[in-house]
């Protein structure tokens, strides 16, 4: 809903790897996420996210600063995206992440 967007939150990010989005070879992509901050177990336990047209993927904690996500099956031709959210301390208001995914 629009409400929803409006009280999204920018997700503490504090580097992505890799950054370019065009895809080549690998069309299951591995994305790195560093964080600004260690993030809390209860917000690590609701960390999701999510792969157009596709299942979860996996993702695999590194450190509670750093995370990696991996689509379970290869990117369709075309655009896609790993979407992920994690709810704030705020009722209502979730953190959100989007890395887009373009494979020739």
């Amino acid at each position: 809903s629009f409400t929803l967007k409006v009280n999204t939150l920018h997700m503490p990010v504090d580097s992505e790897e890799p950054k370019a989005m065009v895809i080549s070879g690998d069309f299951m992509p591995l994305l790195t996420l560093s964080f600004s901050r260690s993030l809390t177990t209860y917000e690590k336990a609701n960390f999701s996210c999510y792969v157009s047209g596709q299942d979860q993927p996996e993702l695999k904690w590194l450190s509670p600063q750093m995370l990696t996500v991996k689509s379970k099956k290869p990117l369709t031709v075309g655009r896609s995206r790993y979407n992920c959210t994690m709810p704030s301390e705020e009722r209502g208001r979730y953190y959100w992440y989007s890395k887009l995914w373009l494979r020739l």
